[in-house]
Parts: structure tokens; sequence; C-alpha cells
């Protein structure tokens, strides 16, 4: 995009370059207005002294005219890179706002990860610990992890096993312990 406008302006600037050797034409140039004023002195009959003087009207009309094109030139020129920047800030507004929106929606997406990386371990926890306080001490517990949860479970392994081998070898249970279950669940936790 950059090397467009440096296109554009390098056209422009040829554009003001021309003007201004026209001015120059027009102003310092042999026949220009400088050249016409120094013949109008060296003149010194009335007859030469007007036609220099209509001359030299000429001439000033001339540069006046070349004047003004530049003066437009640059008036365009200045419009142009105004709306070039105009459209630079949008695009970088709605870039900054595209990276903003993507910002947040990674935000959402890990931060829905990292609870359910939490909360799925916890919730198995939380289910085998009910199946041991409702008596079932054949559940094998699976520990995959070293974090937090995997400690938890760790833990709660070696008392499931720590309770099953009390009431195996225990010749009765007391009269208001709840019976242990002979079923078998697997409860894995990554």
């Amino acid at each position: 995009m950059s090397r467009v406008k440096t296109g554009e302006y390098k056209q422009n600037f040829e554009k003001i370059s021309q003007n201004f050797s026209q001015l120059y034409a027009v102003v310092l140039a042999e026949d220009g207005l400088f050249a016409t004023h120094s013949a109008s002195l060296a003149a010194n009959t009335n007859a030469n002294a007007e036609t220099l003087k209509q001359s030299l009207t000429n001439t000033s009309k001339d540069a006046e005219q070349a004047l003004r094109k530049v003066a437009e030139l640059a008036r365009g020129l200045n419009e142009q890179a105004r709306a070039a920047a105009d459209r630079g800030v949008k695009q970088a507004q709605t870039s900054i706002g595209i990276v903003i929106f993507l910002g947040l929606f990674m935000a959402l997406l890990v931060g829905l990860v990292i609870t359910r990386a939490i909360t799925r371990p916890l919730r198995q926890a939380v289910s085998t610990a009910r199946r041991i306080a409702e008596g079932d001490l054949t559940s094998n517990i699976e520990v995959r992890s070293h974090d937090e949860t995997g400690q938890l479970l760790q833990s709660m392994q070696t008392m499931n096993a720590n309770l099953y081998r009390i009431v195996a070898t225990s010749a009765s249970p007391p009269p208001t312990s709840r019976p242990c279950h002979a079923r078998s669940s697997r409860v894995i936790v990554r």
C-alpha cells in the first residue's frame, strides 16, 4: 500500500516540479519577466516602453496563472494525504478491534479448558468418595496426574485400600457399620 502511495506522491511531486519549471521559464528565462523588465528599462522610446509594458503584463499574468496551478496542486496533495491518513487510522482501528476480539475469544477458550481440567477430576474424586462412603471399597482408583487433584485421588486410593484391608481382616464388622458391596467400579483421572 505504501508503494502505491509513494508512486502517487512521486507523480504529484513531478507535477509540482513541472509547474515550478514553468514558473521559472516565465519569470527567469531569457524572455521571462525579469528579462522583459530589463529590456523595458533599456528602451527609451514610448512605443517600445508601451510594448514592453504589455509584454510585462502578459508575463505577469502567466506567472500568476502558474502560481495558481501550483497552489491548486498543493491543495489537492494535502487533501489526498489527509484522506490516506484517515484510511490508515480506520484500518488500524479495525485491526486493533479484531486483535482484541480474538484475544478475548482465546482467553474465554483457555478459561473453559482450564475449568474443565480442574472440575472433571474433582467430580470423579467426589464420585469415588461417595462410593467409599456408601461402603463400596472395591473401587479401583487410577491416578494419572501429579497435581493437587492427583494427590487427592492418590490419598483416596490409599484410604480405600487401608479401609478394605481393615474390613477384610476384622473378624466381625461393628453392628452399626454398613456392609461392603461387592460391585467393582473403576475411576480414571487424567
